[in-house]
């Protein structure tokens, strides 16, 4: 079973739109801090990633799918795994739920690995791979 990884978010106001529901748009700025935070506790760290300067990791395809409404002061957990690791890309998956284990909203986003020079594809490095090896869904340890 893979693992996951699971954060938290409190709804601000300037996640919201004048109806005081979630901007869409948001969903992908919490799906990037679940991301985020991945990283820090795999320790590799999206600052150091990019002042080593020896790759980028842009997102290339993004969307999401709403199943309730999330409102101004709603705590949030963001449950972050791996959809896929690839030989030059991977597909993330965040599952934000509301309290009670509702589920809101599900977002994925595609990474590539890019050399930040030639902007070309690269394999994403052997380290990095092994650190997120255990939250892939598609490979799950032994």
């Amino acid at each position: 079973m893979p693992k996951s990884f699971t954060t938290t978010h409190k709804v601000r106001l300037d996640d919201t739109d004048a109806a005081g529901v979630v901007f869409y748009a948001r969903l992908f700025v919490f799906a990037h801090h679940a991301y985020e935070a991945l990283l820090e506790h795999i320790h590799t760290p999206i600052r150091d990633l990019i002042k080593a300067g020896t790759l980028h990791l842009p997102i290339v395809h993004a969307e999401a799918d709403i199943f309730a409404p999330i409102r101004l002061g709603d705590k949030l957990d963001l449950n972050f795994t791996l959809e896929r690791i690839g030989r030059t890309s991977f597909t993330t998956r965040t599952d934000l739920f509301l309290p009670g284990q509702i589920s809101a909203a599900r977002v994925t986003l595609v990474h590539v690995a890019l050399d930040p020079k030639s902007g070309s594809k690269i394999e994403l490095p052997e380290s990095l791979r092994n650190r997120l090896a255990p939250f892939d869904a598609a490979n799950p340890p032994p």
